[in-house]
C-alpha cells in the first residue's frame, strides 16, 4: 500500500503542442478526439436545412443547368432559362419512362417552391417543389 508521503519522486514533463509526443500517450490523444467530437456534434446540432425564398430560387436556378439524379442512377440535366423556358434531355431507360428523349415546358416560383410544366415529360401536369 502507498501512502502519500511515500510516492516516489519523478519529472515533471513539460507540455508539448504535438500530438506524436509520448507525453500525451492515449489518454492525450482520447482528449483531442473528443474535443473534436464536441466541435461536430456541436456544428451538426445547430445545422438547420435553409428554405430558399422565392427570390433566392429565382437567383440560383434562373441560367442553371440542374442535373437531376433519377432513380435509374443517371443524371438527368435540365435547362433553366432566364425567359422562364426549360429544356431537358434523357438517354436510354429514363427516357422511355418519360415517354420521350427530350422536352421543353415552362418553369416558375411561386409560395417559395421551384414549379416547373413540361410539354410531354411527368403527363404535362405542374410540379412544384420546396429548395
Amino acid at each position: 500500500m502507498l501512502l502519500p508521503h511515500s510516492y516516489r519522486n519523478t519529472q515533471l514533463r513539460q507540455p508539448t503542442n504535438k500530438l506524436t509526443d509520448s507525453s500525451l500517450g492515449d489518454c492525450g490523444m482520447l482528449r483531442h478526439v473528443i474535443a473534436i467530437g464536441c466541435i461536430l456534434a456541436g456544428t451538426a446540432a445547430s445545422a438547420e436545412p435553409v428554405r430558399l425564398s422565392s427570390q433566392g430560387i429565382k437567383d440560383t436556378i434562373a441560367g442553371s443547368i440542374l442535373h437531376i439524379d433519377t432513380p435509374l442512377g443517371t443524371k438527368l440535366p435540365v435547362r433553366y432559362s432566364d425567359d422562364g423556358k426549360l429544356a431537358g434531355r434523357a438517354g436510354g431507360m429514363v427516357a422511355n419512362y418519360l415517354g420521350a428523349r427530350s422536352d421543353s415546358g415552362r418553369w416558375w416560383v411561386s409560395k417559395n417552391r421551384l414549379c416547373h410544366k413540361w410539354k410531354r415529360w411527368f403527363d404535362a401536369k405542374p410540379q412544384c417543389m420546396r429548395l
